[in-house]
């Protein structure tokens, strides 16, 4: 009876590891999605600084030569 409950918690003790195993697995994968994204929006926030600069000059250009006329 001893040896069949001692089985049965390694036998537990086995899934759970496994179960933990793979929470690793999941949780690695997890964190390197985050890590590319934080990525990919690092670029976006670039780009959109880029375009605001461009989109500034365009607007400060254009009411230079709009005021300047008649």
């Amino acid at each position: 009876m001893l040896f069949q409950q001692l089985d049965a918690e390694r036998q537990g003790a086995t899934v759970l590891h496994g179960e933990i195993e793979e929470l690793n697995k999941r949780s690695e994968v997890a964190d390197e999605a985050l890590v590319r994204t934080q990525r990919y929006y690092e670029e976006l926030k670039k780009q959109q600084e880029e375009s605001n600069l461009i989109l500034k000059t365009i607007l400060q250009l254009n009411n230079h030569g709009t005021s300047s006329q008649p």
